[in-house]
């Protein structure tokens, strides 16, 4: 359902299910050699469910806040510059989640999940473009 509500006149559904699949295998993919390489395997389907979890609760929430936003105000060139900032503060909150439960699954420190979880969105946001 969430799907539908990115599909515009820039993006086709096929577009939007295929960033969609290609986020959840990086993610599985990211999890998956995480937890190997620090031998919790055990812990997959509950880092993954996690993941997906919050990504659709962050993804509903910014979709809401930003059909509210663009509706309550008139003139476009305050669109433009609040919209930025309201787009980098859902990246800052999904990157702080990502995070926090890459540092629970992984048992690592603070700033080894965030370096991982900004690798990631990067890794993720240079795939979508490239493709």
């Amino acid at each position: 359902m969430l799907g539908f509500a990115l599909v515009d006149e820039h993006r086709s559904f096929s577009t939007v299910t295929a960033q969609i699949l290609l986020e959840l295998v990086l993610l599985g993919l990211l999890v998956f050699v995480g937890l190997k390489r620090k031998q919790l395997l055990s812990r997959f389907l509950q880092t993954c469910s996690a993941l997906v979890g919050v990504n659709l609760i962050i993804s509903a929430v910014s979709l809401l806040l930003i059909h509210l936003f663009i509706s309550s105000v008139s003139t476009e060139s305050i669109i433009e510059s609040n919209l930025l900032y309201l787009t980098m503060l859902m990246i800052f909150w999904n990157l702080a989640v990502l995070s926090q439960i890459l540092k629970r699954a992984f048992d690592i420190n603070t700033v080894m999940s965030a370096l991982i979880a900004i690798n990631y969105f990067v890794l993720y946001q240079f795939t979508v473009i490239w493709l």
